[in-house]
């Protein structure tokens, strides 16, 4: 209702109409009482991917405490834990990036000193790569096009030294 009304709308309009909900005046009031209406009138579903999203949060929240921490190792087991949540075929795309995540943390487990050999984030990156090549989402995002062909630089910079390589393109 909203858009349909936006679409067009002059800028003066637009601000006629911010006035009044700013106000909530009178005007204000009827459409608040059409929008409640119409939303009344509709279903809300639940995706069926939902669940599994609901319950990786927690781990993606863990992840990225990890990463500031700089503990590589329990950001890598932290993406683990949410790629073993992530299972439902819509997912595709977003498994991939954990796997792609998880490939970045294994890399700077190793870097950093905390893993003994980079074949860890090698098998992520390679699987993160066959992912996205499976996925639709693959040739419609741009960026995910790039990291399935191999096309994305990452810079880590350590001590201010940095440096650039390209895992996906070599693994």
């Amino acid at each position: 209702m909203v858009l349909e009304q936006s679409k067009g709308a002059s800028g003066n309009e637009m601000i006629e109409n911010l006035r009044h909900f700013f106000a909530q005046d009178a005007e204000w009031d009827g459409a608040e009482k059409a929008i409640v209406s119409m939303r009344a009138g509709l279903t809300q579903h639940t995706l069926a991917a939902t669940k599994e999203l609901v319950d990786s949060v927690a781990a993606e929240l863990s992840y990225q405490y990890a990463l500031w921490n700089s503990d590589f190792l329990a950001a890598l087991e932290h993406c683990r834990t949410v790629i073993g949540k992530l299972n439902h075929p819509d997912l595709r795309g977003y498994r991939a990036l954990w796997l792609y995540l998880a490939g970045s943390s294994a890399w700077l487990a190793f870097t950093a000193g905390q893993l003994d050999k980079d074949e860890i984030a090698k098998d992520y990156f390679r699987s993160a790569r066959r992912h996205l090549k499976a996925s639709r989402l693959s040739k419609t995002v741009t960026i995910l096009r790039k990291v399935s062909n191999g096309r994305v630089k990452c810079i880590l910079e350590d001590h201010h030294q940095p440096r650039s390589w390209d895992r996906l393109s070599t693994w």
